[in-house]
């Protein structure tokens, strides 16, 4: 009786011990917000390429006359994407099944997708284009854009960064300004939903400085070459840039106890949006 009892208390143990050692695989694999690690879920967020094996130029990060390009890409829940937001973007319509994305782009070229790993901070994707094959490796926060906030890169909203093909009237150029707001505030509100601390602006055009407890605009000797990129002319940008410095004459509710300045300053760019 003595030896059972043992022989059941040990078995017991070691019923106990396998099942800690699945819920510890469990925990490995299921970050915090309880999404398993591997889900596609992951892909719904903004993703820098940091390498490639067989690159299009496009993959390659680089600046040139001051203009910055950072490669990345942006998979929407509406099967919408962004190629490259941070330099030349290009929107185009994706399809997902079985690890494979088939995704058409707005200038008539298609691409084809297949996800070899995916992860909470890192994704590896070999990309069939051109008949060219490029292995990009690419990394991300962990954190997947909020359902039901609006993205800073949905293609709708990002067509202030289109140049015209001809000059704007005075309306047309508050319109384009208003949109280039709207970006910034739905940018800083997408940052505060992922929970940042810093904001990296890198590759994305503005004539905006940052402070906290106020928002400047460049100097016109100073203004950014992929903001002026986004109008007609340098004499349209420059109209552009004093329509902001008017706005910004204006008063504003900066919430003066908030000690964090993308929490501080995200309500006031919707102000400033609203304003104009």
């Amino acid at each position: 009786m003595q030896k059972l009892t043992i022989l059941l208390l040990i078995i017991a143990c070691s019923c106990q011990e396998q099942q800690r050692q699945r819920d510890k695989k469990v925990s490995d694999l299921t970050p915090a917000n309880h999404i398993p690690a591997n889900s596609p879920e992951y892909l719904f967020q903004y993703w820098e390429i940091t390498d490639a094996e067989h690159p299009m130029v496009k993959d390659v990060g680089n600046s040139k006359d001051s203009i910055y390009n950072s490669p990345g890409l942006v998979f929407l829940r509406d099967s919408t994407m962004v190629e490259n937001p941070r330099g030349e973007l290009r929107f185009g319509k994706f399809s997902f099944a079985d690890k494979k994305i088939k995704a058409s782009f707005s200038d008539g070229g298609t691409a084809t997708y297949v996800i070899n790993s995916i992860h909470p901070t890192e994704l590896e994707l070999t990309r069939n284009e051109k008949n060219n094959q490029t292995i990009l490796h690419l990394k991300a926060q962990g954190k997947p854009f909020a359902a039901g906030i609006t993205n800073p890169y949905e293609p709708s909203l990002n067509q202030w960064r289109i140049r015209p093909k001809k000059p704007e009237s005075k309306e047309q150029l508050v319109e384009r300004v208003k949109q280039f707001v709207q970006f910034y505030a739905n940018f800083f509100n997408d940052n505060l939903q992922s929970g940042a601390t810093e904001i990296d602006f890198l590759g994305l055009p503005s004539c905006f400085k940052w402070y906290k407890g106020g928002i400047y605009v460049q100097s016109e000797n100073k203004l950014d070459k992929k903001f002026i990129q986004c109008f007609y002319s340098k004499e349209q940008a420059l109209e552009a840039r004093q329509i902001l410095v008017d706005a910004l004459t204006k008063k504003y509710k900066w919430d003066t106890n908030e000690p964090d300045w993308i929490k501080q300053t995200a309500p006031v760019l919707q102000q400033v949006h609203d304003s104009l």
